[in-house]
């Protein structure tokens, strides 16, 4: 059994150069970055253990996330709201404008929970049981 919260921490952390595993066996968090010279136990593990990867970055982190944030929590501009997550530099521009309004922790909790449905998800679909220890 494994804890959602090891799931929920390995999602946190793949990123677009960084690829995220967990080590059913071991509980453990595996990374592969883009970057760094190959690992060559690294890639046996990854080929011959019992490992989940985490779902790749943008399938989690995408801007959709920012619209569905601004329907749920922006009730005035909207408009201006849905305008800052188009083009370069969206990140950013829509992080300041929260940070403006005041609701920059309303976000980072809407996509806390966000990674923990998608963690339960994860697991559900390949039938891997574990402890909810992220219970309020």
């Amino acid at each position: 059994m494994i804890k959602l919260s090891l799931v929920v921490n390995a999602i946190e952390m793949e990123n677009i150069d960084t690829r995220t595993y967990i080590d059913l066996d071991n509980n453990e968090i595996l990374m592969q970055n883009d970057f760094l010279e190959t690992d060559e136990e690294l890639e046996e593990r990854l080929e011959t253990g019992n490992i989940l990867a985490m779902p790749y970055y943008f399938e989690v982190n995408n801007k959709e996330l920012l619209r569905e944030f601004v329907r749920k929590y922006i009730h005035n501009d909207q408009e201006y709201a849905y305008s800052l997550t188009y083009g370069k530099g969206a990140y950013r521009r829509f992080k300041d404008y929260l940070r403006y309004i005041n609701k920059i922790e309303e976000y980072h909790n809407f996509i806390a929970e966000n990674n923990i449905k998608i963690a339960k998800e994860l697991l559900e679909s390949n039938n891997i049981l574990y402890i909810d220890d992220l219970k309020k």
